[in-house]
């Protein structure tokens, strides 16, 4: 029997949003307040760590490229300014480094371009359950708990 009452404050949207949730369970509003307040774990996102340092370890040489292809433009432009001399022309080492270069940097950007996004859904955070540390401990300590709790508490 309920014998007890409990007043909680809060604003008119944090109101109308529990009434919507519970009209939409189709359950009251104290109802829906109580399993979320008793309810034994929260959801917990994770985001891969590998995958964040596999994007940001793409990411630098992206950038190392682009800083190479562009220092052996200037290169390239300082030696015709002052010297008058094409490198791309007169020296064809310096010519098939360049476009070999270029052709990395291209590879690279269209790699980029296939493989990024699909880095990026693997970067998505994935949930997990995580029980309250006092929840958990009283499962650790009583393995018929733990059943009652998994069955009666799935998501």
């Amino acid at each position: 029997m309920k014998d007890d009452y409990f007043q909680v404050r809060c604003t008119s949207e944090l109101k109308n949003l529990i009434r919507r949730r519970a009209e939409f369970f189709g359950i009251p509003m104290t109802s829906l307040i109580q399993d979320a307040l008793l309810c034994p774990y929260f959801i917990k996102y994770e985001v891969p760590g590998s995958a964040e340092d596999m994007q940001m370890e793409l990411t630098r040489i992206g950038v190392n490229l682009n800083q190479l292809v562009k220092a052996m433009n200037e290169i390239n432009l300082e030696s015709k300014r002052h010297h008058d001399i094409n490198l791309y022309v007169n020296n064809p080492q310096y010519a098939e480094l360049a476009m070999t270069a270029a052709n990395i940097l291209n590879e690279f950007k269209n790699f980029s371009k296939e493989y990024i996004p699909r880095l990026n859904d693997m970067l998505r955070a994935m949930p997990k359950k995580e029980y309250y540390p006092d929840v958990k401990a009283m499962m650790d300590q009583d393995p018929d708990l733990k059943r009652q709790v998994m069955n009666q508490w799935q998501p």
